[in-house]
């Protein structure tokens, strides 16, 4: 049953009707997993396919409606929304969360909504195999979310160095979400439905995904510019470019960045490789890919700072002792033998340099590799020593890129702090990503 709290965060934050109401328990179950009916969408978070949410009615719509279930979920959570505190639209003072992340949320599920129950009824063979309704449903929530849109956006509560670029990047992307959904009832695919009601489901699932992804971006591009100005660092966001490729993962930005697969002849270094989870799927998708790993393995106070060294320690179940010394030590050798297992399985395209980032930097001659990823000790006297490094060992029009940029101020700061020195535009991604050209 779905509980008033529910319906009350959906009514407010949506528009006047309940959408799932015509579908039932059934198929609002599909939409939104059973422990996010209970305690709301700050749930519907990475990590909701696990624990509370396992297997939540997943068994009745087929693998395809799940994936696209995976996604919506993905960052649903929009930072633990409290939805409870809004009240009726339009508001003096939205959110950045509510406006970037909440709303379009909540329309892709009312879509999936509509399209998984379509697609179930269709594979089922009843009379429920019937598009208008689907689309009547999906129209109707589309119409909620174009009327409460504009009106968010406008009232978005924001500091005032970044409020007019959050805005227009809100906007951006709710237009972008709108022509996607548009395409559902055009002439020509209205006859499409009417003949087979089962490809609505299909292609409003498609436009889920589509919105799904267009709303990660706005999130993160609009946390991004929030994480900047609450380091202190506001003075430096001319140097953030306006456009960045905001793609989803470390080894999706690193594979754009050599040009894509097979990457024949392109050459990476990468500071900081502990378990080589990065480097494995690199190498494992670029075949002609040469990769060279720095990383001392030795987890000390004087190579590495003490909460790089408790964190690594803790990824993989360990705690040091009193000194620092038997938990470090072991950390040290697990860590180095798991990254020297997965990367034989590359031998003479994959090198590993047991040696802190400056000695390996080096032994290098200067132009002589495509692109450098840094990721290894975060503080901000470290940061600049690699960024200082490595840099020169970059070949014209290559690139210098690195992890934790906005959610660590050390990072963001020294990476900010070179940008400005060298005149180079900084571009920022998903995953905290940062990187930009030589």
């Amino acid at each position: 049953m779905v509980g008033p709290w529910m319906q009350t965060v959906f009514l407010v934050v949506v528009g006047s009707s309940w959408p799932f109401e015509a579908y039932g328990e059934f198929e609002y179950e599909m939409a939104v997993p059973a422990c996010a009916q209970r305690e709301g969408l700050a749930l519907l978070s990475e990590d909701s396919l696990g624990g509370s949410c396992a297997g939540a009615r997943r068994g009745e719509i087929d693998e395809v409606a799940a994936e696209v279930l995976m996604l919506l979920e993905t960052d649903a959570g929009c930072g633990d929304v409290d939805y409870q505190g809004l009240s009726e639209p339009p508001l003096d003072s939205v959110p950045v969360a509510v406006a970037t992340c909440a709303l379009p949320a909540v329309l892709t599920f009312q879509i999936f909504a509509a399209a998984a129950s379509l697609r179930t009824a269709c594979r089922s063979g009843t009379t429920a195999c019937d598009a208008e309704p689907a689309l009547d449903l999906i129209r109707a929530s589309y119409s909620n979310f174009r009327a409460r849109m504009p009106s968010m956006i406008a009232s978005i509560d924001a500091p005032a160095e970044v409020a007019g670029t959050v805005r227009r990047y809100a906007l951006e992307e709710a237009e972008s979400m709108g022509k996607d959904i548009r395409q559902l009832w055009t002439r020509e695919a209205l006859a499409t439905w009417a003949a087979n009601p089962a490809a609505l489901a299909g292609a409003a699932l498609n436009a889920c995904s589509n919105i799904g992804l267009s709303r990660r971006v706005l999130y993160w591009r609009a946390n991004t510019l929030l994480g900047i100005v609450s380091f202190g660092l506001a003075s430096y966001l001319s140097l953030v470019a306006p456009r960045s490729e905001f793609l989803h993962s470390r080894q999706e930005v690193l594979m754009m960045l050599l040009g894509g697969p097979p990457a024949d002849g392109q050459k990476l270094v990468e500071v900081g490789v502990h378990l080589a989870r990065v480097a494995f799927g690199l190498l494992g998708t670029m075949q002609g890919l040469q990769y060279i790993g720095v990383d001392p393995y030795v987890y000390d106070s004087e190579l590495t700072s003490a909460e790089s060294t408790a964190k690594q320690l803790a990824d993989l179940g360990l705690s040091p002792d009193a000194e620092g010394g038997e938990g470090a030590r072991e950390l040290s050798t697990e860590v180095r033998k798991a990254a020297e297992y997965k990367l034989s399985f590359f031998a003479g395209r994959a090198e590993l340099l047991v040696l802190p980032s400056v000695e390996a930097a080096s032994r290098l001659p200067d132009a002589s590799v495509d692109g450098v990823f840094i990721d290894g000790d975060h503080s901000y006297a470290q940061v600049v020593r690699d960024i200082a490094a490595w840099e020169p060992k970059v070949k014209p029009g290559g690139f210098l890129s690195g992890h934790d940029f906005g959610n660590t101020l050390d990072v963001a700061r020294a990476v900010l702090e070179r940008a400005a020195a060298t005149n180079r535009t900084v571009h920022l991604a998903m995953d905290w990503v940062w990187y930009y050209y030589v």
